[in-house]
């Protein structure tokens, strides 16, 4: 039997991979439900990313906490005639009920046999419960909220389970009732001992906005992606015996996990055709073009009516029409002109201004096309795909079985913004496969304020903590994390070249500003003729690229300090040093423009910096000391020359004079005799 059944979610814990703190989540509000505290919880998160699985698993959970669990069919419920629906749903909690062993048949037999005689009130075999039919009358379906309340009030008191937890897979069916989800949710938040779990791909969707107040009522569990290669090993390989999990090939498993960005469904759904091809005969479980070829058909076979007619125009779409769809996948919400430019970036090889003024018009009337064929939609955002999860799936795998998509180069990512995308293209076409091995990084965030107090800090180490890098301080018993998040990082070795990039708006585009972080002449030199090839490729396109160093920054930042213009000059310096966190230069001269600016706390982190890293630095002493006079910190001033007068092998005389002047401002004159004494025999 093939172990990926991707048409049905998953039922059992032991299944689940990288759902860990969505599970315990449920949990806790579970393990509240059954100490008498109720939450209502809404799960969300798109198509396909597990949702009724972890509703499953959530039932599973409740029922082996006590608390008496109702799985609502709503797609088997009667959601149009608001009568039937309440007549539905009290069959589902009395006949589950009874499975469960908190009701006992004979409640259901009176309440069916009621039901068939349509009565006007017929008792459903509790002494108080009545629910109202009135099928023929003119009155029905008219059904006071207070009269459900009490059916369901007297159907919690008469079991012995803390809560009776409702759970509504895709609750959409229900929402689209508008008037009838708000009587039902009304009923159920106004119901002692009740508590609602739905499932819907957002919350904004399925609480309208007119009643979007009731979203403050949920505790939402969003599930998304596995962003981890793991997570997707782990959901292909738990469903396989020992001898099968050998007989995978540990090669697909990235391969997969990077054409379906860790969407379980895609992931299932490559799982099962791999293990089909298996029992058929294949000697591995590989993922290959057959495969793909499978997905796309399974994807057709298995459309509805609402996708077939999109599915139909896909088909019948034209090499470059089809391309051009798959390229607004990867830059979803992208004005045209982004779109145009993007795709021209990755089709074309011959940039002169003749040929991109013809790709360009030729690419706005493919657009026009696809628009006219109800395939793009113009949003407030930009171009968006006019389908939906499974629509993008279909059209993936088939441009894919096409010939029409790399699927080593795509890499689509909500998350992105169009320029990023764009931008990282870029990078692609500049740097890969070349004869050094290119390190991108990109510097986050950045902190001044967390150096230790001390002088006797020491810089120790990057290191790389979940696609973070940090710097960390140590000072005897005490650490201290300097805030540098860093994208991608990676150890230096001879045939790297590490340099990061900057993107700036101009009107007609950006700017990408490649700054290197190398001291070798030979690596700058070929990066530099690398990003000019690519910025004369790119200019027809109004894409300016541009290379500059620390040292660059620097020498800019001091021309604007000499003008007057500390803001820019601060800002340059800030760049030196995300470029090269160990450019004391740098941060001696920042400290300079915080002193400049009176503000002597800032001056002082940025001389530590430089302290930290060229520790015997006469200059930033002095400095150091200044920044601490100012504030009236004496003491702290004469501790920083003393400890620098114990590096100094020669040069001493201006920290001697130095410390007097500080010990003359601070009234301490029997200290500044001694310390001139020593400053005159060391002269003289």
């Amino acid at each position: 039997m093939n172990p990926y059944n991707y048409q049905e979610p998953i039922s059992e814990i032991s299944e689940l991979a990288d759902r860990e703190n969505s599970v315990n989540e449920i949990e806790y509000y579970l393990n509240e439900a059954a100490s008498g505290s109720l939450f209502d919880i809404a799960i969300t998160g798109e198509h396909g990313i597990g949702k009724s699985s972890l509703m499953n698993i959530g039932s599973n959970l409740a029922e082996e906490l006590g608390i008496m669990s109702i799985d609502v069919p709503l797609g088997q419920l009667n959601t149009v005639d608001e009568l039937e629906f309440y007549r539905g749903l009290f069959e589902e909690i009395l006949s589950q009920g009874i499975s469960q062993g908190y009701i006992e048949q004979s409640r259901l037999d009176s309440f069916r046999d009621a039901i068939a005689g349509t009565e006007s009130e017929i008792s459903i075999g509790y002494s108080s419960t009545y629910y109202r039919i009135k099928s023929g009358s003119e009155n029905a379906g008219d059904l006071s909220r207070n009269q459900i309340i009490d059916d369901l009030k007297e159907i919690y008191r008469s079991v012995e389970s803390p809560a009776i937890a409702l759970f509504l897979d895709k609750a959409n069916l229900l929402v689209e009732k508008n008037y009838l989800f708000r009587k039902f949710y009304s009923v159920i938040n106004n119901t002692d001992g009740f508590i609602l779990i739905l499932s819907d791909d957002s919350l904004d969707d399925t609480i309208p906005n007119d009643i979007s107040p009731l979203r403050q009522s949920f505790t939402t569990i969003k599930l998304s992606e596995f962003e981890e290669q793991q997570s997707t090993k782990e959901s292909l390989l738990k469903p396989l015996s020992d001898a099968e999990e050998s007989d995978f090939d540990q090669e697909s498993i990235s391969d997969i996990h990077r054409i379906t960005k860790g969407h379980p469904y895609e992931i299932k759904l490559i799982a099962h055709h791999m293990y089909k091809n298996y029992q058929l005969g294949s000697e591995s479980i590989t993922m290959d073009s057959e495969v793909l070829a499978d997905v796309a058909n399974s994807l057709e076979a298995v459309r509805t009516s609402r996708h077939e007619r999109l599915f139909d125009k896909v088909k019948q779409l034209s090499d470059d029409q089809l391309r051009l769809l798959v390229y607004l996948l990867e830059i979803t919400g992208a004005s045209e002109e982004w779109l145009v430019r993007y795709s021209i970036l990755k089709d074309v090889s011959s940039f002169t201004e003749r040929n991109i003024q013809f790709q360009r018009e030729n690419r706005r009337r493919l657009l026009t096309q696809l628009e006219d064929l109800g395939l793009i939609e113009r949003t407030e955002e930009g171009l968006e795909f006019a389908g939906e999860t499974f629509d993008r799936l279909f059209l993936k795998y088939h441009a894919v079985d096409r010939g029409e998509l790399d699927i080593d180069q795509f890499k689509p990512d909500r998350s992105r913004s169009p320029r990023t995308t764009v931008y990282h293209e870029i990078i692609r076409q500049g740097f890969e496969n070349q004869e050094y091995n290119y390190r991108f990084i990109t510097k986050y965030d950045f902190a001044h304020d967390t150096l230790p107090e001390d002088e006797d800090s020491k810089l120790i180490q990057w290191q790389t903590i979940h696609k973070t890098g940090e710097v960390t301080v140590e000072s005897g018993e005490r650490t201290t994390i300097l805030k540098w998040k860093i994208g991608e990082f990676v150890e230096e070795s001879e045939d790297s070249i590490w340099y990061r990039c900057n993107m700036t708006w101009v009107p007609t585009g950006f700017v990408t500003k490649v700054t290197v972080i190398e001291d070798i002449d030979e690596k700058k030199e070929h990066l530099r003729e690398k990003v000019k090839r690519l910025s004369s490729k790119l200019e027809v396109l109004d894409y300016e690229f541009i290379l500059e160093d620390e040292m660059t920054l620097f020498n800019q930042s001091k021309k604007a300090f000499e003008n007057g213009n500390l803001d820019k000059s601060e800002q340059l310096l800030k760049q030196a040093v995300d470029v090269n966190p160990l450019f004391d230069s740098a941060w001696r001269n920042l400290g300079l423009i915080g002193f400049e600016r009176g503000n002597y706390k800032y001056a002082r982190v940025c001389y530590r910096m430089g302290l930290i890293i060229e520790r015997e630095n006469t200059d930033l002493h002095q400095l150091l000391a200044d920044a601490y006079r100012m504030d009236g910190l004496y003491n702290k001033a004469k501790e920083v020359l003393e400890n620098s007068l114990t590096h100094e092998s020669t040069q001493t005389n201006s920290t001697l004079l130095k410390l007097y002047q500080i010990e003359l401002d601070s009234g301490d004159f029997e200290s500044a005799k001694e310390t001139f004494s020593r400053y005159w025999n060391t002269t003289n």
